[in-house]
């Protein structure tokens, strides 16, 4: 399901992942909007204009993932819970 871009401040970041690389935080992570990007846990950034796609995925047991895919070909994919 698509989802426009500020909709990812309704949820709290359980796991970031890109590429090979994935963190999992103990505590879910509120979402900082910081004008042109989005900050998670002081630690990661989503520029809000280099996004394509952005897109919202219910899967199994309750667990929900959203998925940001850059013009540049970069994927991030962050499991939330609201």
């Amino acid at each position: 399901m698509r989802m426009d871009i500020q909709d990812i401040l309704n949820y709290r970041i359980t796991s970031y992942k890109k590429g090979l690389f994935c963190t999992i935080f103990g505590v879910p992570q509120e979402v900082q909007d910081e004008g042109s990007i989005f900050r998670i846990a002081d630690m990661y950034l989503i520029d809000k204009y280099g996004i394509e796609d952005l897109s919202f995925e219910e899967q199994n047991e309750g667990q929900r993932k959203i998925t940001i895919r850059y013009r540049t070909g970069a994927v991030v994919e962050l499991g939330v819970i609201s």
